[in-house]
């Protein structure tokens, strides 16, 4: 964290606070790459917000299929299906965690996610 904060100045991250805040909901990642494109900040709560994105569609689809298949099991099939969409409870944390860090203007990575780097 220590590292990462000293490449971005205090006038970057106030100035972009709101548009990397809106990074982590949904689609709304593409806000601070238009609004703020130079921004280092911005582009790394962006960055944030597309991987959580694509493990939310990810997890979405794969939830899909377990209930495809679980829906043939009569009662323990409900029972598996409503306990990995109890699982969706993990993205709403991802992302106050992910809002909390932006208005702090902090840039550290999501648990789990937060590691990989799809925007350069």
């Amino acid at each position: 964290m220590d590292l990462q904060k000293r490449t971005v100045d205090n006038q970057d991250i106030e100035k972009n606070k709101i548009a990397a805040l809106l990074s982590y909901i949904g689609i709304l990642f593409v806000i601070p790459l238009i609004i703020a494109p130079d921004s280092k900040y911005a582009r790394f709560h962006a960055n944030q917000g597309l991987c959580l994105l694509i493990a939310e569609v990810i997890f979405g689809i794969v939830r899909s299929v377990i209930a495809v298949i679980c829906g043939f099991i009569p009662i323990f099939g409900a029972i598996i299906i409503t306990l990995v969409s109890m699982l969706n409870i993990v993205f709403v944390i991802l992302s106050i965690l992910g809002i909390i860090h932006a208005i702090k203007g902090e840039m550290i990575p999501l648990p789990i996610i937060g590691e990989f780097q799809i925007l350069k």
